[in-house]
């Protein structure tokens, strides 16, 4: 009668075993087969323990607006999510790198690769005739949303190892407020930096508990799992990103989303010193402080490694001088803004010996080219063109390409020196 129940429980078990394995490949079948139906093959945007939410690797995907038309742009990401050729983590001798830290701005999925100004910085420097490196990468890891708070956790968790010669952080008026609540999104250290952030409001990120630093694992067995997991299995990605996404409906997310300084109908208060966020004194000089203290923090982090660290500051189409302006951006904002943030940047750029770059003029002197996109606000292959023109020019005379650039152990000079901090 024992060895019959034991035979049964075996035999139910193994039963149990068998319905989940065909179900779970039942679902990655099925998933496989409706991406295959669908404009991507994985989600674009992946969650992160860390990073609060990634792009997914070794993706195809199509991006759709309309502008005046329809218009649908193709896209790929490497095995690193970077929406850039692959490449080898180790970067080859006599390669010359530069990885642009950005958002939406650098991610740029409006227009292809190729027309985006890292795609075109690339070509430039690639095309260079005084050259005296075999060839340049230049790295997109633009992803839409990100801060300098994103910036500074991802360059420390994942893009250090990459080894670039120059880092160049792409700012936008919004980055202010980003960094808030992304602040308010976070676990943080001692010093009150990000060790974690997540994609919403939870409770216990919003407390700030007090964390050491060093008391983190940030690569834990479990993590590694969870990450490979995700990668190469469509039905695990799709149940973890759902499962994930229901952090949003939770009623402490709604409940912050709608908080003054946290509603996105605000989030460009930082160009308009008269806007109510801006005229609060206690509450501007909390969040550009904090913005500083990441681009700080990042800094420190580049030059550690003896890489080259600069600035460049897309503007927003209202801080130029039109006589009208696109429909994106006249959701949240009605009137021409100045340079008010502008000085903000070229004072603190000054005051911490950082390379910066503010595009307004070269943007003001283009305007009649159409830089951006009327129902979609980023830039178009104009605008593109014009960033990756002054990047280049800038790497070109300064002192990046003869500092950081060696040919058979010797120093490469191409370039005449100019000044740190502003333009």
């Amino acid at each position: 009668m024992e060895t019959s129940q034991k035979r049964k429980r075996k035999f139910t078990v193994a039963a149990v075993v068998l319905v989940l394995v065909v179900c779970f490949i039942l679902a990655e079948s099925g998933i496989r087969i409706y991406h295959l139906t669908c404009d991507r093959q994985r989600f674009v945007w992946l969650p992160d323990e860390f990073l609060a939410y990634v792009h997914s690797g070794n993706n195809t995907f199509q991006h759709h607006y309309t502008e005046g038309d329809r218009i649908t742009v193709e896209h790929r990401t490497n095995s690193f999510g970077f929406l850039s050729d692959e490449i080898a983590v180790k970067k080859e001798r006599d390669t010359f790198r530069v990885l642009i830290l950005g958002d939406s701005f650098t991610e740029a999925i409006q227009v292809s690769r190729d027309k985006n100004f890292c795609g075109r910085l690339q070509y430039l420097l690639n095309n260079y005739s005084g050259k005296k490196y075999k060839k340049a990468e230049v790295l997109n890891t633009g992803v839409s949303g990100y801060s300098p708070l994103n910036y500074y956790l991802y360059f420390k968790r994942e893009l250090a190892r990459f080894e670039p010669d120059v880092v160049v952080v792409q700012l936008f008026a919004n980055d202010v407020f980003e960094d808030n609540t992304s602040r308010a999104k976070s676990l943080l250290d001692e010093n009150g930096l990000p060790l974690k952030t997540h994609r919403y409001f939870v409770q216990k990120y919003f407390d700030h508990p007090s964390v050491k630093a060093n008391s983190l694992n940030g690569h834990p067995l479990g993590y590694r799992l969870k990450r490979f997991l995700i990668d190469k299995s469509r039905a695990f990605e799709y149940f973890y990103v759902k499962f994930y996404n229901m952090k949003k409906a939770s009623d402490f997310n709604q409940k912050m989303i709608r908080a003054d300084q946290y509603g996105t109908g605000d989030q460009f208060f930082i160009l308009n010193p008269d806007h109510v966020l801006s005229k609060n004194d206690s509450f501007r000089e909390k969040a550009l402080g904090y913005t500083q203290k990441c681009l700080l923090a990042l800094k420190e982090e580049v030059e550690s490694r003896g890489v080259e660290f600069r600035m460049v500051y897309v503007p927003m189409e209202v801080q130029l001088e039109l006589d009208s302006y696109g429909e994106h951006v006249s959701l949240y904002i009605q009137k021409h803004m100045g340079t008010y943030f502008n000085g903000l940047l070229d004072d603190f750029s000054r005051s911490n010996d950082i390379r910066f770059l503010d595009l307004l003029g070269d943007f003001e002197n283009n305007k009649a080219r159409g830089l951006y996109f009327s129902r979609d606000g980023h830039l178009t292959e104009a605008g593109h063109k014009i960033v990756s023109e002054v990047l280049f020019k800038d790497m070109i005379t300064d002192r990046s390409l003869a500092t950081f650039l060696t040919l058979n152990g010797e120093n490469v000079a191409v370039g005449q020196s100019s000044d740190k901090g502003g333009n």
